[in-house]
């Protein structure tokens, strides 16, 4: 079982050995899990040949490098000083930046693309005001709700063709008003 460095690091720290213990430590990790893949590959191709397993060994080695390695943060211990660095990792997932809720910045939009958005925003809600009722409850479902147009069609009791031909009107309507 693999330890951590923050382990070796507590147990040993100030003194010359943490860096010999985790160095041997390693290498026998790494030789039980090349006699782990080579296990695998022999288990799943008898008649492999030593040369194809060492190519194998090699990029089985190069994708833990890439899927965990550059992932993760790694604690060691100055062995002249007896201090514990963190090195960051050099890559990090998506997944773990949403667990600790990084925000990411929205891409910079000048401001006169922002107010021309805002004016463009406040003319759509205002032709949408000059709809009849019916049309609006249709763009609301439609585009604001989500619903599908046969959801639509299932409530009005009509078709989805004539859903869509109506979405179609209204949205040529706004162009116009555009």
């Amino acid at each position: 079982m693999p330890f951590c460095n923050d382990c070796v690091g507590s147990t040993l720290q100030g003194t010359a050995q943490p860096s010999l213990f985790s160095q041997i430590l390693k290498i026998k990790e790494e030789k039980l899990w090349q006699s782990h893949i080579k296990y695998q590959i022999l288990k799943i191709y008898p008649e492999v040949s030593e040369e194809v397993i060492a190519v194998l060994k090699t990029t089985e080695r190069k994708m833990q490098y890439q899927e965990y390695d550059l992932k993760r943060a790694r604690n060691i211990v100055d062995p002249k000083t007896g201090e514990k660095m963190t090195i960051p990792s050099r890559e990090d997932s998506y997944e773990r930046l949403q667990e600790m809720a990084v925000q990411f910045p929205e891409e910079n939009r000048s401001v006169e693309d922002q107010i021309l958005k805002k004016i463009e925003c406040e003319q759509l809600h205002k032709f949408l005001l000059e709809l009849s009722k019916e049309e609006q409850w249709l763009i609301q479902e439609l585009y604001f709700e989500e619903r599908t147009e046969r959801e639509v069609a299932s409530v009005l009791g009509l078709s989805q063709k004539a859903i869509n031909k109506r979405r179609q009107k209204i949205l040529e309507k706004l162009r116009k008003l555009f």
